[in-house]
């Protein structure tokens, strides 16, 4: 009789423990299918990233070059003067000027030296770039036996003094020159230079 009641108490537990198993399953189902509104984060703020403005002319730094107050300087090419119809002459400084040699006088370095070396050194006068004066001056002088550059002359060219100055500057102060040969010894020879002065 016990052993019926017991196992009757059993029976009836587990038809409990089951009942509520399947009703809390059903609460849990219902829970998701409810139409609960889900919150919404909020949307990280956007960050824009700052736009890299223009560059102008003004954030540019100039070039350093000759070239930089807006003016050009162009070289042409040396040319030998030939004053006389004869080997060589005598100057009115008293120096023996050769128009015919074995080995004519240069640039150390060539002429492209040469024009680079000029157009790093060259300045355009303000003056004459105030005036708005350009043109090509035409500067003679001689190369000495030991290479130096002697009597600057401006042969032709604009009637601006500054510029003109600025011709036989330059030209006084190039380095030396490998002297024109004559029989195996260093000679006077003169040439000429062409500088033209232009506004840009």
């Amino acid at each position: 009789m016990t052993k019926n009641i017991l196992t009757l108490m059993l029976v009836a537990l587990f038809a409990i423990s089951c009942g509520s198993s399947e009703s809390s399953d059903e609460d849990s189902d219902d829970m998701i299918n409810e139409d609960v509104p889900m919150e919404t984060m909020p949307d990280p703020p956007m960050t824009e990233e700052p736009l890299s403005e223009p560059h102008t002319e003004e954030d540019v730094d100039p070039m350093e070059s000759a070239n930089a107050d807006g003016s050009v300087a162009n070289v042409g090419d040396p040319q030998l003067v030939n004053k006389e119809d004869s080997d060589y002459y005598t100057n009115e400084d008293g120096m023996v000027i050769h128009n015919v040699m074995d080995i004519k006088p240069t640039y150390m370095g060539g002429e492209e030296e040469m024009d680079k070396w000029i157009a790093k050194n060259i300045t355009y006068p303000s003056s004459a770039r105030r005036d708005n004066v350009e043109g090509t001056m035409v500067v003679s002088f001689i190369i000495d036996k030991e290479g130096n550059i002697v009597n600057p002359v401006i042969e032709s060219g604009p009637e601006n003094e500054a510029l003109r100055e600025e011709a036989k500057r330059v030209i006084s102060e190039m380095p030396k020159w490998q002297a024109g040969m004559k029989n195996g010894d260093p000679v006077n020879a003169k040439y000429k230079l062409p500088i033209t002065f232009k506004l840009q």
